[in-house]
């Protein structure tokens, strides 16, 4: 081996272990990165619990929930695209106060409840009418209102539609057809076979 040569990999050996030091291996997680949002991993988490409290999972070997067909990252997405600038605001202040609205309207933590409880706060939380807000120690409201019922009632809307547009619901449980389809007059009804609604 010539002297050039060993010189080049010496360099490209070095350069690799000074990289090699700037990596972080840590298990910390880093937030989905959006081009409006500015998204936080705890506002992360806490909207899985809230997809998943919408339309929970069945039981093993049934139909999968909404939080298995990641209905949470289409709920993020159109927030993202579709609402304006002023209600992505009202968006991210409700995911902020949910947590403060949950424990003045229910008494409770909304991590520590029940699947039951989570689905009866939901509901809980949009017909709710909070008249003396809770203020921290400067004199803030810890949360609005009119911003949390805005993010649960769009929050529960795109579930939905991200559930039922889903791979698997449009293929497995309510297989869906592509156009053209086929007219069939008159039909006995098949109470056993599966109907696709949005076909």
């Amino acid at each position: 081996m010539d002297r050039r040569t060993a010189l080049k990999q010496l360099t490209a050996a070095g350069v690799g272990i000074t990289m090699l030091q700037a990596c972080n291996f840590g298990e910390e997680r880093v937030p989905i990165a959006f081009n409006n949002l500015n998204v936080s991993v705890p506002q992360e988490d806490r909207l899985k619990a809230i997809v998943d409290a919408i339309i929970p999972g069945g039981e093993e070997g049934g139909i999968p929930g909404a939080l298995a067909l990641e209905a949470d990252k289409f709920v993020w997405v159109m927030a993202d695209d579709c609402l304006s600038a002023d209600d992505q605001d009202s968006f991210m202040n409700g995911i902020s106060g949910f947590d403060a609205m949950v424990r003045e309207t229910s008494g409770a933590e909304f991590d520590e409840m029940s699947p039951e409880d989570r689905a009866t706060a939901l509901a809980g939380l949009m017909s709710s009418e909070i008249v003396d807000v809770p203020k921290d120690g400067e004199g803030i409201d810890l949360f609005s209102p009119d911003d949390v019922k805005k993010f649960v009632g769009i929050t529960k809307g795109w579930t939905m539609q991200g559930y039922m547009q889903s791979e698997h619901i449009m293929t497995e449980e309510m297989p869906y057809q592509l156009v053209p389809q086929f007219f069939h007059g008159c039909v006995e009804i098949d109470p056993s076979k599966k109907i696709n609604i949005n076909a």
